[in-house]
């Protein structure tokens, strides 16, 4: 059934709504001025409650244009309605925020300078990462076909979804660190978002590197997890790292450095492109996986640059302690998991699972909790969370002495 009722599509209707397209596309850039001011005031409420509101619109006017025949029409006018909403909304809130603010100001030519770097390189980023997102899709499907493809997609748009989850709470980064002029506060910032966006990801991604396997079991087909397993245990493990990279991307944003995110973007995509072209061929599915392993080294290498160059932080015993052995610690107990209950719990229904799945969250949770507890630095850690990331409200007098 054609719920779109548009099987052929009018020329000249076509053209109009690419127009009617085009005036969307402009009106919803505008309004992404308005809608970074409550992020920069790290008012973060106000932003997911228009957002949630957009949702909320969108899918009734999706639904109302199906039922009512308006066909594609009738969604690329719901979303230049959408469009206004969007604009008007972000603009009011704007205003609720800091009534003096106004785009009808000439920049100075230091903050277009700033302006136009900061972009540049984050388009040139953009650019970038296409080259590695779609490379190993490419050599999959010459050298391997189609169905070792999807073997390959399907967890790893899982496993991109649930990272992504999980490390929604770094956009608040950005802001704290490009308003903080204390360098000791910077400091202290940086170790404790680092500390805790790597044990998120190791609570997170240890766990399925282990029950991968059954889920797709489970989800799909027990015939595609024994084609798709291996490799998306090896991409669950590459991502266990990845979120203690999460703070020093925001550092580079928040220092004025975006070049440096354009290089580490640049090395990264090189690593990954060229470990596909090499692996791919020779073992096949596993090699796409473990390309994004060894693009998680350079990584590695930009935070370790960001700890002593940026920061001047000399202290590697901080490192070892906080980082290191949990990081070290984890591997060695998921080895050790993995192996026991890969051969303990093949076969489960969804509750069996379930159970399993928990126990195993609960062994790396527990773990690391118990870790940081015994440590004498965990009362600052706690602090540092509990004032920087968690606390978004801030009073008047604080709000002036960021955002004068």
């Amino acid at each position: 059934m054609n719920i779109v009722k548009d099987s052929q599509i009018d020329p000249v209707a076509g053209v109009t709504m690419l127009k009617i397209s085009a005036v969307t596309f402009l009106i919803r850039f505008t309004g992404g001025l308005f809608f970074s001011v409550p992020q920069a005031y790290q008012k973060y409420h106000y932003s997911t409650l228009l957002t949630i509101l957009e949702a909320l619109l969108r899918v009734a006017g999706y639904v109302g244009s199906i039922l009512y025949g308006y066909g594609l029409t009738g969604l690329v006018m719901t979303e230049l309605i959408l469009a206004g909403y969007y604009f008007i909304a972000s603009y009011a809130v704007m205003k609720v925020l800091n009534n003096k603010l106004t785009i009808f100001k000439v920049p100075s030519k230091a903050g277009l300078s700033e302006l136009f770097g900061y972009g540049f390189y984050a388009f040139l980023g953009q650019l970038v990462g296409l080259l590695w997102q779609y490379t190993d899709r490419i050599l999959l499907t010459v050298f391997l076909g189609t169905a070792a493809l999807t073997y390959f997609v399907v967890p790893q748009q899982l496993i991109t979804k649930v990272f992504t989850l999980v490390t929604a709470a770094g956009a608040v980064l950005f802001p704290r660190f490009s308003s903080m002029t204390d360098r000791e506060e910077i400091k202290k910032l940086f170790l404790v978002t680092t500390i805790l966006f790597l044990y998120l990801t190791i609570v997170a991604f240890a766990p399925m590197t282990i029950v991968i396997r059954e889920f797709i079991s489970l989800w799909v087909s027990p015939e595609f997890a024994s084609r798709s397993a291996v490799v998306a245990s090896i991409l669950a493990a590459s991502y266990i790292l990845r979120g203690g990279f999460i703070p020093y991307e925001s550092l580079y944003r928040g220092l004025g450095k975006p070049k440096g995110i354009f290089v580490i973007t640049l090395v990264s995509s090189i690593v990954i492109v060229a470990t596909d072209a090499v692996l791919i061929p020779l073992i096949g599915l596993n090699g796409a996986g473990l390309a994004y392993v060894f693009s998680s080294l350079v990584g590695i290498g930009a935070f370790l640059y960001a700890w002593k160059k940026l920061l001047g932080q000399k202290d590697a015993a901080v490192l070892v302690r906080f980082l290191v052995i949990p990081l070290f610690g984890s591997y060695a107990l998921l080895c050790a998991v993995y192996f026991a209950g890969s051969s303990l719990f093949a076969g489960l229904s969804w509750f069996g699972f379930i159970v399993y799945a928990a126990a195993v969250f609960l062994i790396f949770a527990g773990s690391l909790s118990l870790y940081l507890w015994r440590t004498s630095e965990f009362p600052v850690i706690k602090s540092t969370l509990q004032s920087k990331i968690l606390s978004f409200r801030k009073d008047e007098k604080k709000d002036q002495e960021f955002y004068p």
